[in-house]
């Protein structure tokens, strides 16, 4: 029995045509059919399968296992994760912690301490812990970030195809799939798409109360920030270069009501986020521990895009030829932060897209954002095949900017993504429709309709090639953490550590971006939720000069620091003479002990080169205790405070 579809034409009008049973163009209409409701739950389901394979063998919510990656934010974001709601409801200040590098602190604000995120997942934490949160959380932010893009495609351009093909674009991009190793600020963007589409409903269409739409604006950016401030900066510069195209476009529309509805929504969410945000910004510039220069210089920053990064993949991706790896490998970024690459086929769609259907208002506002995005990506000097020119670029104009200077060039390739899969996704189904319209005239030549087939079939086979050429190199490797957390951290034995007391740990600190295990003492604080501070640890702090490092400060007497530091250098030998025991190192480590409040001594048996640090405590508090693989010195202090 026929049954009955509607189809939208590129001028909007509907083309009825007749069905019958599960032909593709079906399954195209039943989709289109979809309520927006249905929509959403069908594109979280495909989502949330993909994403499934992001982290096999790792589980979502797994607390056993974490992310492997070169460097220590696989381990900084779950102990961000539990470390905020603990301290709300400990009572301590969520924006600065002597919990890490004791006793100097760490300003939290100037870290990427996801507040939202840790407040969201507290539940998770108080449950199964910090890592099952971490590990939840990184697996959500695909199926998230799809279902929001596709949301917001879907008003956009009235197509649940368009909707279903964008989100998927968009959640699994290269930006998305090169963080999902341990940038769990910077994969979790479901909120930007939000923030177009609230200003889009502000500037455009403009309906409602505005003042109600801009509270929803101002709680979208703060709810940003409270995940990451540089994305969220970037967002609203996307976003007000799309609000100013709009308003060059249609500049005869700009009558009074029209401004003065922007206006009220406008200020309104600006004053909400100003009222909200001003503390927690000023905490990060003036509070203790803030950084008064930008963490990352994005002049000298060597993460931006390279001009060949659009076709030229990386080692990131599933399908890289060697002779293509050999030269990406040469880009600024290297293969981690390169992640502008979108393929010879998409590109070539998109290209298409835009040049068949360049009287689309919609085509031409989304074209110009992804270009422009490109662009910005691209830093404020050409980079072509690694060689950075002279050649300035836009960026390079607000690179000084506040809030500017602190943005990594690269990461602006998260919207190119997300405006070229509007572009594209949207394009096919314009590109659909007028196939059908052909079809459905009366009596057209057999050529016409064999050209219409022919077309039809190799865009399919672009499309997917587009998509097979963006399959990430998964499954992403992870790390158990029952072999970097010692077993005396996870059993009643660490319970002699006194509650609020100072731990000293081997290993100490953590050479700027090297591989290290300096950051593991992190998880093992997690696993004891937070019972003692940390000398040392992972995060960004303010050097010697004032600029950023991640090194903890040397203390007095700095012949212990340096004797744990040296040890634990990647380097050995290093260039300089192994240091000696001598009795006024025992002295000294007698002194630091009770300068700092150290009730502890944890040396890890696993980790490199124990034995003379094991050698060193040993000479000056005794013989140790060996607690499920750690060496522990216990009752260093009578009455910690």
């Amino acid at each position: 029995m026929n049954q009955r579809r509607e189809t939208l034409d590129s001028a909007g009008a509907v083309v009825p045509h007749e069905t019958h049973g599960p032909r593709p163009r079906n399954v195209w209409a039943n989709v289109e059919a979809m309520s927006r409701r249905r929509l959403l739950w069908w594109a979280f389901g495909l989502y949330a399968m993909l994403a499934l394979f992001a982290y096999v063998p790792l589980w979502p919510g797994d607390p056993h296992a974490i992310t492997n990656c070169i460097c220590g934010d696989n381990i900084q974001a779950p102990w961000f994760l539990g470390y905020v709601p603990w301290a709300i409801l400990h009572g301590h200040n969520p924006f600065f912690t002597t919990y890490l590098d004791f006793p100097r602190g760490v300003n939290l604000v100037t870290n990427t301490s996801v507040p939202l995120l840790g407040i969201i997942a507290a539940p998770v934490t108080e449950l199964f812990g910090a890592v099952a949160s971490y590990n939840l959380l990184m697996f959500l932010a695909f199926p998230l970030s799809g279902v929001s893009a596709a949301y917001v495609i879907a008003g956009w351009t009235k197509s649940n195809v368009a909707a279903l093909a964008g989100g998927l674009f968009y959640a699994f991009s290269p930006y998305v799939a090169h963080r999902a190793y341990e940038h769990l600020n910077l994969m979790f963007v479901a909120v930007p798409p939000l923030i177009f589409y609230a200003l889009y409903h502000v500037v455009v269409i403009q309906s409602g109360r505005a003042r109600r739409w801009g509270v929803g604006l101002g709680l979208l950016v703060v709810a940003q920030c409270g995940i990451d401030t540089e994305i969220a900066v970037s967002t609203l510069l996307v976003g007000l270069v799309g609000v100013a195209l709009c308003a060059i476009v249609a500049r005869r529309e700009l009558i009074p009501p029209r401004i003065a509805f922007a206006r009220r929504a406008l200020v309104t969410g600006a004053v909400l986020v100003v009222v909200v945000m001003a503390y927690p910004l000023a905490f990060q510039y003036l509070g203790p521990g803030g950084l008064r220069v930008p963490v990352q210089n994005p002049v000298l920053n060597p993460f931006r895009s390279d001009l060949l990064g659009l076709v030229v993949p990386t080692t990131n991706e599933q399908f890289a030829p060697s002779f293509l790896l050999h030269l990406s490998h040469r880009f600024p970024t290297g293969p981690l932060e390169n992640s502008s690459y979108l393929g010879i086929f998409l590109v070539s769609l998109f290209i298409a897209v835009l040049v068949r259907f360049r009287r689309s208002s919609w085509m031409r506002l989304a074209g110009a954002l992804a270009v422009f995005s490109w662009v910005m990506s691209l830093g404020p000097r050409l980079s072509v095949a690694g060689h950075v020119t002279s050649i300035p670029l836009p960026f390079d104009v607000v690179a000084h900017l506040p809030g500017v200077d602190n943005m990594l060039p690269a990461r602006w390739s998260l919207f190119e993504m997300f405006f070229v899969a509007i572009s594209v996704s949207y394009g096919l189904t314009l590109w659909r429709d007028q196939f059908i319209v052909a079809r459905r005239e009366d009596s057209p030549p057999a050529t016409s309709r064999g050209v219409s087939r022919a077309s039809a079939t190799v865009l399919a086979l672009v499309v997917l090639a587009s998509l097979v050429l963006l399959v990430p190199e998964w499954p992403i490797p992870t790390l158990s953490t029952e072999g970097v957390v010692p077993a005396f951290f996870t059993s009643r034995a660490a319970n002699v550590i006194p509650n609020g007391s100072t731990i000293l740990t081997y290993p100490y600190v953590i050479n700027d971006y090297r591989v290290d295990d300096g950051e593991y003492a992190m998880l093992w604080q997690i696993a004891t939720n937070f019972r003692w501070r940390l000398m040392g640890g992972y995060s960004l702090r303010p050097g010697p000069r004032g600029t950023a490092t991640s090194k903890p400060w040397l203390t007095p007497p700095y012949d212990v620091a340096a004797f744990l530091e040296y040890w634990q250098s990647p380097v050995h030998p290093p260039t300089s003479p192994s240091p000696v025991i001598t009795s006024a190192m025992l002295r000294d480590v007698r002194v630091y002990l009770q300068r700092y409040e150290i009730s502890t001594v944890v040396v890890s048996t696993s980790a490199p080169h124990a034995s003379p640090v094991v050698g060193l405590f040993s000479a000056a508090l005794g013989s140790p205790h060996l607690e499920g693989g750690a060496d522990v010195w216990t009752g260093l202090l009578r009455s910690p405070k």
